[in-house]
């Protein structure tokens, strides 16, 4: 019985001398107010940085998304290191705090795992890009294209179209039933000089006139015809991209981009009829004999800037007739796009 109270006694003696250690060492090392002033202020920049990072996260979803359906290179967000934010040093332990840089680290290393997801469909896009120059390089391209520019259906399928949707247009805008206009329908598929591949389609609207021993007396009429760029064809044979130089530099040549070009010159063909007679004399647009051209229709990709200030893109000579060609744009698109003829057109351009 005696030994037992002994090793009791003991007992509760080394947990006293235990227990006065333990509020020893918690009052030596209580951390100071600068410690945890510290220790706050990292909590702060480390929630900060959290969020900066699934900002990063969402950003880079979006991008890969948008890149993905458009099949375009990758857009890294700006700000983005290439290494993990450095982490914090504690003043002292902190549960709170280290709850907070466990979140950052695995919040991080999501998002270098999207990232290298992201480089591997990356490196996909530009092995496939590769391997449409190198076909399309040293005028290869042509080669690829002659073939279709010179099938009759083609022809026949691209007259169908544009006359069909310049009637529609033309009935819209009142200018169907003028006798002096004559729409040809579609000319042929033409190749830019080498270096110049800006222009996707043109209008040729060209005027009838009355000359008198050599001067010119009236306008009898105009023809239109309009053209689209040979180079479109390749995504009849599954590019929709176009390399002129290297893959660094690329021309969308897919069956969106073909429409929003078969609208824009068929907003130059009614602008051009529309305005028929109320043309501007421009010694800056010479005919094929040197005099001042009619213009009659002006886009904003090719428009004429404005003289007081032709650094600017976004000023124009004709400001109302770019604005009116962009809002007809917009229109005969959105007309090609709702009709049954849009559909079979695309059934048939996507069909092997």
């Amino acid at each position: 019985m005696r030994k037992i109270s002994k090793i009791l006694i003991g007992i509760l003696l080394l947990a006293c001398l235990g227990g006065g250690g333990y509020l020893i060492y918690h009052w030596w090392t209580k951390p100071t107010a600068e410690q945890i002033e510290q220790n706050e202020k990292q909590k702060q920049e480390t929630r900060q940085q959290i969020q900066q990072i699934k900002k990063w996260i969402s950003e880079y979803k979006a991008n890969w998304e948008k890149a993905k359906k458009e099949e375009m290179s990758f857009e890294r967000p700006e700000g983005v290191p290439e290494d993990a934010l450095e982490s914090p040093n504690p003043a002292y332990f902190d549960e709170e705090l280290e709850k907070l840089i466990e979140e950052k680290r695995t919040t991080w290393n999501e998002l270098a795992q999207l990232s290298a997801e992201i480089k591997v469909w990356q490196d996909e896009l530009d092995a496939k890009w590769e391997n449409w120059w190198k076909l399309q390089k040293d005028n290869g391209w042509q080669m690829l294209t002659s073939p279709l520019a010179r099938n009759p259906e083609f022809h026949t399928r691209f007259d169908k179209l544009f006359k069909h949707f310049y009637q529609k247009a033309a009935e819209k805008k009142g200018v169907a039933s003028d006798p002096r206009i004559e729409f040809k329908g579609f000319g042929h598929f033409y190749v830019e000089k080498k270096g110049k591949f800006g222009e996707m389609g043109f209008c040729e609207f060209n005027e009838k006139v009355a000359i008198n021993q050599g001067e010119f007396i009236r306008i009898d009429g105009a023809t239109t015809i309009i053209n689209i760029n040979q180079v479109y064809l390749l995504n009849k044979i599954g590019m929709d991209k176009f390399f002129p130089e290297t893959t660094k530099s690329l021309i969308v040549i897919n069956f969106d981009s073909l429409i929003e070009t078969i609208a824009h010159e068929i907003a130059h063909a009614i602008q051009s009829a529309k305005n028929f007679d109320n043309f501007t004399a421009d010694p800056e647009l010479p005919d094929s004999k040197g005099n001042p051209g009619h213009v009659r229709s002006q886009c904003a990709s090719s428009g004429l800037r404005a003289r007081e200030n032709p650094k600017d893109p976004t000023e124009f000579k004709y400001p109302q007739l770019v604005a009116e060609h962009t809002k007809f744009t917009e229109e005969f698109k959105q007309m090609i796009i709702n009709s049954p003829e849009y559909k079979e057109f695309k059934t048939w351009w996507e069909s092997n």
